[in-house]
């Protein structure tokens, strides 16, 4: 009965190592795997705030023309149609 004994306790200890570390094993990998991750959405994060950017400052550029364009229109309007007043 000894002998039984000592062999159901070491194959305790055996199955509560290798559960620990397979657990820390699966802990390395998550993290890398969501390391990984966020480094993606980040990189598209900046991607995306860079083209907000430029859209806005498109938007910017184009407001001021177009509101030259309709002064300039208006003063041919003027000009033509109006004999300069």
């Amino acid at each position: 009965m000894d002998i039984t004994l000592v062999i159901a306790i070491i194959g305790c200890i055996i199955g509560i190592i290798s559960f620990f570390f397979a657990r820390k094993d699966k802990g390395e990998k998550d993290t890398q795997t969501s390391s990984y991750k966020m480094g993606q959405i980040e990189a598209k994060i900046d991607f995306i705030s860079k083209q907000i950017t430029l859209l806005s400052d498109k938007f910017d550029k184009y407001d001021s023309e177009v509101e030259e364009k309709i002064q300039k229109a208006i003063d041919n309007h003027v000009i033509a149609y109006h004999k300069g007043n």
